[in-house]
This record gives structure tokens, sequence and C-alpha cells, in this order.
């Protein structure tokens, strides 16, 4: 999956807040491009992009401080993150 493409956008954020701020401010902007960028490469029949956003940008998030979020390239981490994501989405609509 390509709908990562956009998270460069999300490295940009301005500086002056806290730690915990610039994580949340980070996480709305990369589940927004995500959730965009979906609609340019549709996902399969059954799952939804809000589903398989978030639970993508928390994976990726995990683990991972302020610096390394503004750091983050997106790359093939981020594209098994949402597949696992579109994966367990699908296994629980079984």
């Amino acid at each position: 999956m390509r709908i990562f493409g956009l998270l460069a956008a999300a490295a940009v954020l301005a500086g002056c807040q806290s730690e915990e701020q610039f994580r949340q401010q980070w996480r709305q902007t990369a589940v927004t491009a995500c959730v965009d960028a979906s609609r340019t490469q549709p996902l399969p029949a059954g799952l939804d992009a809000n589903r398989i956003c978030n639970c993508s940008i928390n994976r990726i998030m995990a683990g991972k401080s302020a610096a390394d979020l503004r750091d983050h390239q997106a790359g093939a981490a981020d594209a098994e993150a949402a597949r696992q994501c579109a994966i367990e989405a699908l296994g629980a609509e079984a």
C-alpha cells in the first residue's frame, strides 16, 4: 500500500509544543494524510480507511519519541504496518 506517501507532511509540524502535543498533532496529521491517500488508491472492499489508518499510525508511532517522529521517513515498515492492520481487520470481519 502506498497510503503513507503523505506522511512527510506530518514531519513538518511546527516546533514550540510539548512532546505529547507534538505526538498528538503528528498523529492527527498522519491519519488525515493516510485517509486522504486512500481516496486516490482505494482499499479493497470491506476495509475501512479510518480503521486501517488509525491502526497503522498507532503501530508506526509505538515506542517513538517526538524527535523520532520529526525525522520519520515513510518506508517499507509503514507499508508493513498497514498490511498487518488490513489482515487483522479482515480477520475481525470474518
